[in-house]
Parts: C-alpha cells; sequence; structure tokens
C-alpha cells in the first residue's frame, strides 16, 4: 500500500482540475484513501486491472458508464472524478482528501485512524 503524501501545490489538482493528469490523481488518491491495492479496487468494481492502471497513470480516461461503476461502488461521484468537485463524497473520504491536498488540516476519528493506517503501511 501507498503512504498518502501531502500534494504539491503547482500539482494539476489546484491548476488544471480538468486535466486527465488530473482526474488521474484524484482516482489515485480515492483509491489510497480508501485503503484499497488498484487489483482489490478493479476486483470489486469488476474492472480490467490494466485499465484501470491506465487511467490512474493519465493516459486515457474512464467513459462514463465505467465511472458511474466506480461511482457506485465506491460512493464517490461523477463531479469527483471528471470536475474535482469533493462535494458529496463521504465525510472520511472528504477529510483524507482534504489533508492530502492541504496538510496542516484535522482529521475527525475515522478518518484520522484511516490516515494513520495509510501513513504507516509499506510503500
Amino acid at each position: 500500500m501507498q503512504n498518502l503524501k501531502p500534494t504539491p501545490p503547482d500539482s494539476e489538482l489546484y491548476t488544471r482540475p480538468k486535466s486527465i493528469a488530473a482526474m488521474a490523481a484524484r482516482l489515485k488518491l480515492t483509491r489510497i484513501g480508501l485503503g484499497l491495492s488498484q487489483a482489490e479496487l478493479c476486483r470489486r468494481a469488476d474492472l480490467s486491472r490494466n485499465t484501470y492502471n491506465q487511467w490512474e497513470r493519465g493516459h486515457g480516461r474512464p467513459d462514463v458508464h465505467y465511472a458511474i461503476r466506480l461511482c457506485e461502488t465506491f460512493g464517490i461521484t461523477l463531479d469527483w472524478i471528471f470536475r474535482g468537485e469533493i462535494e458529496g463524497l463521504s465525510r472520511d473520504l472528504a477529510e483524507i482528501v482534504l489533508l492530502a491536498l492541504r496538510p496542516q488540516a484535522r482529521l475527525s476519528g475515522a478518518a484520522e485512524r484511516t490516515a494513520t493506517t495509510l501513513a504507516d503501511s509499506p510503500a
């Protein structure tokens, strides 16, 4: 499992939130925030690991059919995947995302435990 790392301020997540690179970063951040490996995410969402890996690396983006499958499986929104709008994410996942975007942010209960677990996991 990868560590949750702060996102640098020059990241495309800030400078170009609708870009493929920003979408790829959000997919990876979401997966890590949920505590899943790529293999486990793909198994749960019934996706090809190679296909998902390409999306997470910024080599394309999911079409709406697959994006909806991700949303339904993991409780995220199309607005989060494609536009970077955090509204609609679960509170714990939103807090983990905010921690990565703003490392000085404080987390509450379950989100803090998840973030601590992620930070302590081997890369």
